[in-house]
């Protein structure tokens, strides 16, 4: 009356549900994949960015406190402090602040010299996203430090 089931062939209804299933976890998987590296190319992006000012900020000290001859002549407000944008996307700028300290370090171990360390550290938060609860505007850090070394006669 029904014949051989087993004789049957083609797609069943349960084949298509595993189908569509597995399609819909691999695409899925892709967008979270994808929404994953978008926010880690910004949040590199604005470190570069971040990393660049710093170093501006660094060689405007230099070229202000530039002397030809003798000890460099770094002369800097300690706790100097300000702020810089990272990035104006979709008009919500994001502000970095930074602070810059100074310090002025003896050493008669080997040799006679003083050195003065120059310190910028720059800090902002990321974006307000989350990914499934967990927020990933964490506090991002830079400190950028330069020496100065020079011979002295303590």
């Amino acid at each position: 009356m029904f014949g051989n089931l087993d004789s049957e062939k083609g797609f069943g209804l349960v084949q298509a549900i595993v189908v569509l299933g597995i399609v819909t976890v691999s695409l899925t998987g892709l967008f979270i994949s994808s929404f994953y590296a978008r926010n880690k190319a910004n949040e590199n992006y604005h470190y570069r960015v971040a990393l660049l000012k710093a170093t501006a900020l660094l060689e405007e000290l230099k070229w202000h406190n530039r002397i030809s001859v003798g000890e460099p002549n770094i002369d800097i407000p300690s706790g100097k402090e300000g702020t810089f944008v990272l990035d104006e996307r979709d008009n919500f700028p994001l502000i970095a602040n930074y602070s810059i300290t100074k310090s002025l370090s003896y050493s008669t171990t080997i040799i006679n010299y003083v050195y003065k360390k120059v310190i910028i550290t720059a800090t902002w938060k990321e974006g307000p996203l989350n990914i499934y609860g967990s927020p990933t505007n964490k506090k991002q850090t830079l400190v950028l430090r330069e020496d100065y070394y020079f011979r002295s006669d303590i």
